[in-house]
Order: C-alpha cells, then structure tokens, then sequence
C-alpha cells in the first residue's frame, strides 16, 4: 500500500479516537494520552537501542507513565483521583 495512504489512515484514526475520548469524558481522554505518552516513550527507546545505546525502556517508560499521571490535568473527576494541594510541593 502507498505511504500515503497509511498515513491518511493512521491519522484518520488518531482524530476519530481524540475526538471520541473527548466525548466520553476526561478519564477517558487522560486514559487514552497516558497510552500515547507510554507508546510514544517506547518508540523513543526503540531509536535508542537501534544505536546501540542501552537505556533501561521499563523504567523510563514506568517513570514517564508516572510523570503523566502526577501533571495530569486538573479536574474535578480526574483530581481528585491523582492530585490534591500538596502533590505541586512534592515535584516541585
């Protein structure tokens, strides 16, 4: 198939499930963003391994994970499940 077309497809996609978890919610948007964020970490550290170089994928995508859930938004349904006053002393 043409490079072209599986881009057009794959993006049609990306916009159909942005546009889908925005309408069912912010859990699900922030669910769908921390995929995108895990994905996309694991693709930067397959470039690394492609250079021979020998980062740790599982703990720097589990620690990006992390960072994600701990910036995440905030909302009255999202955090109260993960942030509260005292968790912007605790990063910064």
């Amino acid at each position: 198939m043409n490079n072209l077309i599986v881009r057009s497809m794959s993006g049609a996609v990306f916009v159909v499930l942005i546009l889908g978890s925005t309408m069912l919610g912010p859990l699900v948007f922030a669910g769908l963003f921390l995929l995108i964020t895990i994905l996309g970490l694991w693709e930067f550290y397959d470039i690394f391994r492609g250079k021979n170089l020998q980062p740790n994928p599982w703990l720097g995508t589990i620690g990006g994970g992390l960072v994600y859930l701990g910036i995440c938004p905030i909302h009255p349904e999202i955090g109260g499940l993960l942030i509260n006053e005292n968790s912007f002393l605790f990063i910064f």
